[in-house]
C-alpha cells in the first residue's frame, strides 16, 4: 500500500473515532500528525504528543492500530529525510506494539510494512547493517505468517529493494542471498499475480546490476528467470513490461563490450514482447 492509500485509510479511521460531535484526543493528535506527514514539515512536538497519548491508551484495540498506520507513514517520511534516529523511534513503538499484539493480524501486517519500508531507507543510504536487522524483523514476520500473502508481498518488496541497493554497491553475495529470498517467496506463492511482479522487478535490478559489473553469466542466469516469468504469464502486462526493461538492460551491458550476438538473442526477446504487447510499446 502506498503512503497516500495508508494517510486516506488513516484520515477515514479518525473520522470514524472523532464521531459527529468534534475530533477526541486520539483523532487530534494523530490528525495532526497526518497533516504533517502529509506536507513533509517534521513537527517534533506533535510527535512527542503522539507518544504520550500512546502511553496512556496503549491497550486501546482502536488506538493501537491508528498508531502503527501513523508509525509506517513516519518510518517513511523520516526515512525519506535520512533522519534515522526519528526512523528508529517510530520504529521501535511498532516492534513494541506488535509484539504486545502477535494476534491482531492488521499491526503485523504494518509492523511488515514498516520494516519493508527501513530497508528501502537504509538502503539508499548504504547503511546495510540497518538493512539487514529490519530484514531480520521482516523475515520473521513472514516466517510467522506464511500464509498472510500481504506480510509475504512486503517481504517480497523489501527484496527487491535490497537486490537493487547491494547491486549498486557490488556486493553480489548480499545481492544473492536477497535474491534467494525473494525466489523462495515467488515458488511459495506461483498464484498471486503481485509477488511474481516483484520477482520480475527484482530480475531486471539484477541484470541491471550484473551488466553494469560486466558479469554475464550471473545476468544470464537471471535473464532466463525472468524469461520464464515472462512465459508463464502472458497476460500479465507489467511482467511483461520488465521483461522488455530487463532485455533492454541486457542490450545495453553486451553493446558496451560488443558481444553482437549476446545482444542480439536479447534484441529478438525485445522484440517478441513488443509484438505480444503493441499498446505497451
Amino acid at each position: 500500500m502506498s503512503r497516500e492509500a495508508l494517510q486516506s485509510s488513516l484520515i477515514q479511521s479518525l473520522g470514524e473515532v472523532a464521531g459527529p460531535c468534534g475530533a477526541n484526543r486520539h483523532g487530534t493528535a494523530l490528525g495532526l500528525f497526518v497533516q504533517q506527514a502529509r506536507t513533509q514539515r517534521r513537527a517534533y512536538e506533535v510527535d512527542r504528543l503522539i507518544f504520550e497519548l500512546k502511553s496512556q491508551d496503549q491497550g486501546n484495540q482502536r488506538f493501537d492500530e491508528m498508531f502503527c498506520r501513523g508509525a509506517v507513514i513516519a518510518i517513511g517520511d523520516y526515512g525519506g529525510a535520512q533522519d534515522f534516529a526519528e526512523l528508529e523511534t517510530w520504529g521501535q513503538c511498532l516492534l513494541e506494539l506488535a509484539e504486545s499484539r502477535p494476534e491482531h493480524t492488521d499491526i503485523q501486517l504494518h509492523l511488515a510494512r514498516g520494516a519493508a519500508s527501513a530497508i528501502i531507507s537504509y538502503g539508499k543510504a548504504r547503511a546495510f547493517a540497518d538493512v539487514e536487522r529490519w530484514g531480520r524483523h521482516l523475515r520473521g514476520l513472514a516466517e510467522r505468517h506464511p500464509g498472510h500473502t500481504q506480510i509475504q508481498l512486503q517481504l517480497a518488496l523489501g527484496a527487491v529493494n535490497a537486490i537493487g541497493d547491494y547491486g549498486s554497491a557490488q556486493s553480489f553475495e548480499d545481492m544473492e542471498v536477497w535474491g534467494r529470498y525473494l525466489r523462495e517467496i515467488a515458488e511459495r506463492h506461483r498464484k498471486h499475480a503481485d509477488i511474481q511482479l516483484q520477482l520480475a522487478r527484482g530480475a531486471v535490478n539484477a541484470i541491471s546490476r550484473y551488466g553494469n559489473a560486466q558479469a554475464f553469466a550471473e545476468l544470464e542466469t537471471w535473464g532466463r528467470l525472468l524469461r520464464e516469468l515472462g512465459e508463464h504469464h502472458p497476460e500479465h502486462a507489467d511482467i511483461q513490461v520488465r521483461l522488455a526493461s530487463g532485455a533492454v538492460n541486457a542490450i545495453i551491458a553486451y553493446g558496451s563490450v560488443q558481444a553482437f550476438a549476446e545482444l542480439q538473442a536479447w534484441g529478438c526477446y525485445l522484440r517478441e514482447v513488443t509484438q505480444r504487447h503493441p499498446e505497451r510499446s
